[in-house]
Parts: structure tokens; C-alpha cells; sequence
């Protein structure tokens, strides 16, 4: 696929392929958001049901960014479907029964990390190839994503 990234095709597949499980857990992160978003009860509703909100929209717009970039700008593929995303996500599953605010802070605060760790791992790769663009991406994906997630655990004791 012609590209307007002056890398190596070699280069842009191994990038491509680097990015696509940091697409696959920050979706699978933005639905754990949305489900404790639906699910937290408690005196802490509104202002956890708003960071969840928050962090999902955080998380959507995150790997839509860094799908754009290994589609559009490596043109390698990344998963998108549900199924593809259960089966490619490195995210421990999901407490989906759970209403309490702490349990539910916890399981995303350590999604997050585990997010977080991917796009270190993915950055590491990208700066071994050469390619600082798709490593400041990743950086800056992150760092937002961790403000996110840091207001999720501000209610934590």
C-alpha cells in the first residue's frame, strides 16, 4: 500500500503490527469503561459515572488515533470487531457483575496500566525502527490516557 511515511515497507508492516494489540486494549479499555459507567451505584454515582464516561471516550478516541496511523499512515490493519478485540486484548476480563465504586476504580485503574505498558512496549519497538512520529504518538496517547485513569484513581483509597 503507497503511504506518504518515507519508511521502509518492512519497517511500516513491523510498526503496523506493533500498534495493532494497543488498538485491541484501548477498545477492550473503553468497553470496561462504558460497562462500569452503566453499572456503579453508591454516593459516589454521578462523578464516577462521568470519569467512566470519560474514560471511555478517552480510550475510543485513543485508538482511533493510533488505528489511523497504522492503517492510514504504515497501511497494516488493526482489529476492530468485538471478536477481534476479545480474542487480541491483553486486558483481564472485566468485573461485569460488580456495582461497588472501589472494585470498579480498581479493575480500571489496572486496565489502564496494562494499556499503559502495551503502548511502552509498542513505543520501544517504534523507536528501535526509526519511526519518532509513531513513538510520540504513542507517547502522548499515553500520557492522556494516564490523566484519565489518574481521576479514576483519585476516588481510590
Amino acid at each position: 500500500m503507497l503511504t506518504p511515511n518515507p519508511q521502509k515497507p518492512a519497517t511500516q508492516a513491523k510498526v503496523a503490527a506493533a500498534l495493532a494489540p494497543c488498538v485491541a486494549d484501548l477498545l477492550d479499555l473503553a468497553g470496561h469503561a462504558k460497562l462500569a459507567h452503566w453499572h456503579v451505584r453508591g454516593p459516589a454515582f454521578i462523578s464516577l459515572h462521568e470519569l467512566f464516561d470519560a474514560l471511555a471516550k478517552t480510550s475510543r478516541k485513543a485508538a482511533d488515533r493510533v488505528a489511523e496511523r497504522a492503517v492510514f499512515g504504515l497501511g497494516g490493519t488493526v482489529p476492530g470487531t468485538a471478536r477481534q478485540v476479545a480474542e487480541e486484548s491483553r486486558l483481564d476480563d472485566f468485573p461485569e457483575t460488580e456495582r461497588s465504586a472501589d472494585p470498579l476504580c480498581k479493575a480500571l485503574v489496572l486496565g489502564a496500566r496494562t494499556v499503559s505498558e502495551g503502548l511502552q512496549e509498542a513505543r520501544v519497538t517504534c523507536e528501535e525502527l526509526g519511526d519518532v512520529d509513531t513513538a510520540n504518538l504513542l507517547q502522548d496517547v499515553a500520557l492522556t490516557l494516564e490523566q484519565s485513569a489518574g481521576l479514576v484513581a483519585a476516588h481510590l483509597p
